[in-house]
């Protein structure tokens, strides 16, 4: 979502390699502050990120969309946006900027929700920038899994 928003992200690293919290520099420290301190060496780092991990999946997936992302007009950190209701479980935001329509849709339930088709940009066609899938004028519905984000863009 912060992805999303106007202005220009702050990603935090612990949230870009997906580190647990740090409950025993909480206990060393008597500092709550401390379950998102922790300090990694560099050659720890390197290896979890060369394995097959969750911190190497989540790193992966966020460069992937901070460069989908950067490479969208509606997302410049001055465009307009608005806020689209969709329904429960669904947080939408519209960007629009040089020419470009975008839909930022976000579940943020466990569930897969449908989402009509006539709430996406005025298009033929729509491109999910995320994944790349093409989306047909026509097709009634949008599916989104359980957490899934899909950038709309007309």
């Amino acid at each position: 979502i912060a992805m999303a928003l106007a202005g220009i992200p702050a990603l935090y690293f612990h949230s870009l390699v997906a580190t647990h919290n740090d409950r025993g520099g909480v206990e060393a420290t008597g500092m709550s502050r401390a379950i998102n301190r922790r300090r990694y060496d560099a050659g720890e780092l390197d290896r979890t990120l060369a394995q097959d991990s969750a911190p190497a999946t989540v790193l992966a997936r966020l460069k992937h969309l901070l460069v989908v992302r950067a490479a969208q007009p509606a997302f410049h950190p001055d465009a307009d946006q608005t806020v689209v209701d969709l329904g429960p479980g669904l947080f939408a935001l519209e960007r629009k900027a040089s020419g470009q329509t975008l839909l930022a849709i976000h579940n943020v339930s466990d569930t897969a929700i449908d989402i009509p088709t006539h709430h996406l940009p005025d298009a033929t066609t729509w491109h999910n920038v995320v994944t790349g899938a093409r989306i047909e004028d026509g097709r009634p519905m949008l599916t989104l899994t359980a957490y899934e984000v899909a950038w709309i863009s007309s």
